[in-house]
């Protein structure tokens, strides 16, 4: 059985995170989320993710950018 891919879905409005995760789900990932970069940062800390999607504007954190 082949490991499950785990995505970190980074996006600060609400609706779209959502409907975006549920997607995702959909189509067989399994999926974290966060609503800023600050969080996605510790989440990156304390899991092992293979894929970060984030919107194009980073708040709360601008390490993002870089």
């Amino acid at each position: 059985m082949s490991k499950q891919l785990m995505i970190l879905l980074t996006e600060g409005n609400a609706t779209l995170r959502e409907v975006a995760a549920r997607s995702l789900i959909r189509q067989g990932y399994h999926v974290r989320t966060a609503s800023n970069g600050e969080t996605a940062l510790a989440i990156l800390a304390m899991e092992e993710v293979h894929l970060l999607l984030q919107s194009q504007t980073c708040q709360a954190a601008d390490r993002c950018d870089r």
